[in-house]
């Protein structure tokens, strides 16, 4: 939108009807069309008649407002002021009707719109953009809690969602006539029905009930159809290769694990489990030499440890651990040197730490850390080289620190840090050269930093933080990241709360980085993410709100990279998604009229917006950051399309692709994983259910498998 020197304001409206894509410049002379002017040396703010719901027909957009006189009614504009003129006065006087216009109401000849007035219900007209030719053509909901609403136009007739007095939901379908006016006896239960136009010039409806059963119509009950069930939903999209494997819902409770590339038609199954009563979803998986690991269900086995190769033949369980139908349930697959450690269940050891070289003979219990039936309970599993560190507990000492190199003489309690019964509780592990720095707990200095080399000896306190409260004496190391030498973690010393701070491994080396918020109170850094050799996270510092800082380890260096969200306004820096060494990507709210938007930090530290802020229409609500081949994609709404799959190099912005080609229905992409290869993601086109789709380099987008086609396209039966 744009005002020139006269006070004429242009406002370009994007609509979509009957399936193509309209685009006008509507000008609207305010002061001269709509509302009474307003003298030069008046100080008060001019009225508005506030235009909603703009609509293209053919020429001439619709839209209502109120010009102070007769309340809000319809109005059309060619985008001239002359051209710009009330249609007809529904409700005479300044009280003005209720309005659902479009999306691209016109069939025939005519524009067809919803209203409500105080004489009339929820009811449907028509109108050639005169007075006299604006008419009633039916009633569609005759108490004061019904409601409708226009969904789609395909095939010269008009959908419309029509709430019921007893709350149920109808499909009504128009073509701008009395007698062709009428609901759609669907033979479904109460629903709510939304749309979108499908390739052949249907009409495809997704009806939410029981599961969301997918309905196909073209306006007559010999042609409304049922096209599928409930939707199976893909999860747990893994890079394998130049492949993905991913999981879907299956049968019954069960899941399928399936396989696919960038080839049309390479989507196949891998394995069908079937559901089971520790739960049948394949779990998460863990890249090891040249296969995947992970946990799944078997009738016969329960849920054990597997393995694939992307081919069906070489996707097999890894070892029966705990034989017979309950399972080992192995969880936490962690990569160390050439094994792979996980925690399974078995009836002669309880819970213990296991090792697998990816064969069968070399799956093994690494050590009965409690012997018998008892459960050492190994978590929080960290590799550091060829060593493993770990939290467990051998019945002696509470849950302590571990490490192991894959042999039973090798697995040893590193230390006993908090004497006894009681647990230290070792967690955030982070491996260095040579050591791992943690959180644990001790009798004496409470829950701080500590380091290990793996021995007793060599498993210290870093620094005791918080030595000024004696009631909590901890500082409650967390997120420990690594930048180059130094390991950046947040903690409170109660004397200048929740910062942020710094350690080489040492008790001189360990300080606070800076005050950010001075004094007690805290400014909670978060989201700690490094970059280009420096750490970049969010904070309050108490004047600003939570913005975006960055620092090098130094006071001095450590700064605020810029007030997104002006003054005491936070910007809520989030999602902060890394492109190698290039750029730094981050949502963040950029105040209440631009919304959350993406922004980006380069090399020099300079931030910009990704996205143009004063881009129109704007991008609303922007998700789901993946940085591949150079650029960033996104899921994000636009206000036309739907939430749909964006990308954008700073330079240059742009949808991929309108899965969905109906307004405001998007695709919903989400759980974006690339490969070299391409890109992959879940989203539903309306046609087949959240499905897996795939982008490759060459920018072809396409839908990777329909995991759960459609049934056979059989006719209701009334």
């Amino acid at each position: 939108m744009k005002t020139d020197e006269s006070g004429r304001t242009e406002m370009t409206v994007t609509s979509r009807c009957c399936g193509h894509l309209y685009r006008t410049s509507v000008l609207f002379m305010l002061s001269l069309a709509l509302m009474t002017p307003v003298l030069a040396e008046q100080q008060a703010p001019a009225p508005s008649s506030e235009p909603e719901q703009l609509t293209v027909a053919g020429n001439v957009a619709y839209f209502t407002a109120d010009d102070g006189v007769h309340g809000r009614e319809l109005w059309k504009s060619d985008g001239n002021p002359e051209g710009t003129q009330l249609v007809k006065d529904l409700e005479p006087g300044p009280g003005g009707a209720d309005f659902r216009i479009g999306p691209g109401g016109v069939v025939g000849s005519a524009f067809l719109f919803v209203a409500r007035t105080r004489q009339q219900e929820w009811a449907l007209y028509r109108t050639d953009g005169t007075d006299g030719g604006t008419q009633l053509i039916s009633a569609l909901s005759p108490g004061p809690v019904g409601a409708a609403v226009p969904l789609a136009v395909m095939r010269d007739r008009l959908y419309l969602n029509v709430l019921n007095t007893d709350r149920t939901f109808s499909l009504w379908v128009s073509d701008g006539t009395h007698t062709g006016t009428h609901p759609l006896d669907l033979h479904v239960p109460p629903t709510i029905f939304t749309s979108w136009a499908t390739p052949d010039g249907g009409v495809l409806f997704l009806a939410d009930h029981a599961g969301g059963s997918l309905y196909q119509t073209d306006g007559t009950p010999e042609g409304t159809f049922k096209r599928a069930e409930a939707f199976r939903h893909p999860n747990n999209l893994a890079a394998f290769g130049k492949s993905v494997v991913f999981v879907s819902d299956g049968e019954n409770a069960g899941s399928v694990l399936w396989v696919a590339d960038a080839n049309p038609g390479s989507a196949h199954t891998l394995r069908t489990v079937p559901p089971g009563s520790s739960g049948s979803v394949t779990g998460i998986f863990a890249r090891f030499a040249d296969c995947l690991l992970f946990d799944s269900y078997d009738v016969h086995t329960g849920k054990e440890p597997w393995r694939t190769d992307g081919t069906p033949d070489g996707t097999r369980l890894l070892k029966d651990i705990n034989s017979g139908s309950p399972g080992s349930d192995p969880y936490s697959f962690v990569v160390a040197g050439r094994r792979c450690f996980f925690s399974a269940l078995s009836a002669e050891s309880g819970r213990e730490l296991w090792a697998t070289d990816g064969t069968a003979e070399g799956t093994h219990l690494v050590r009965d850390i409690l012997p018998g039936y008892g459960s050492a309970e190994p978590y929080a599993l960290c590799s550091e080289g060829e060593r493993l560190f770990f939290s467990a507990t051998d019945g002696a000492s509470g849950e302590e620190l571990w490490v192991s190199d894959g042999s039973e003489t090798g697995t040893r309690r590193a230390a006993d840090i908090y004497p006894g019964p009681l647990d230290s509780g070792p967690h955030g592990t982070v491996a260095m050269k040579g050591f791992v720095l943690f959180a644990a707990t001790d009798p004496t200095h409470g829950r701080e930093l500590w380091r290990s080399d793996g021995t007793e000896a060599g498993t210290v306190l870093v620094k005791d933080i918080n030595i000024r409260h004696q009631v909590n004496p901890s500082s409650s190391p967390k997120e420990l990241t690594p930048v180059g030498p130094l390991l950046f973690f947040v903690a409170n010393d109660i004397e200048h709360g929740t910062e942020l701070w710094t350690t080489d491994g040492t008790d001189t080396g360990t300080r606070l980085v800076r005050d950010i918020c001075p004094g007690s109170p805290s400014s909670n850094p978060h989201f700690l993410k490094e970059f280009n050799s420096l750490l970049y996270f969010a904070a309050n510092d108490g004047s600003f709100g939570e913005e975006l800082w960055c620092s090098d380890g130094t006071k001095d260096g450590t700064r605020m990279v810029a007030d997104i969200n002006f003054r005491e306004q936070s910007s809520a820096p989030r999602e902060l998604t890394v492109e190698g060494q290039k750029t730094l990507y981050f949502v963040a709210c950029a105040g209440a009229e631009k919304g959350n938007c993406i922004f980006a930090v380069n090399g020099a530290r300079e931030l910009r917006s990704a996205v143009q802020t004063d881009r129109r229409p704007p991008l609303w609500n922007p998700r789901e950051l993946c940085v591949w081949n150079g650029w960033l994609y996104f899921s994000a709404d636009d206000g036309v399309h739907g939430e749909e799959l964006w990308r954008t190099n700073t330079e240059e912005t742009a949808m991929v692709r309108d899965i969905v080609p109906a307004p405001l229905l998007g695709a919903l992409p989400h759980g974006l994983t690339s490969t070299p290869e391409a890109l992959f993601f879940s989203a539903d086109d309306g046609l087949h259910g959240d499905e897996p789709w795939y982008l490759d380099t060459s920018r072809e987008m396409r839908l990777v498998c329909d995991v759960r086609p459609p049934e056979s396209h059989l006719p209701f039966r009334r």
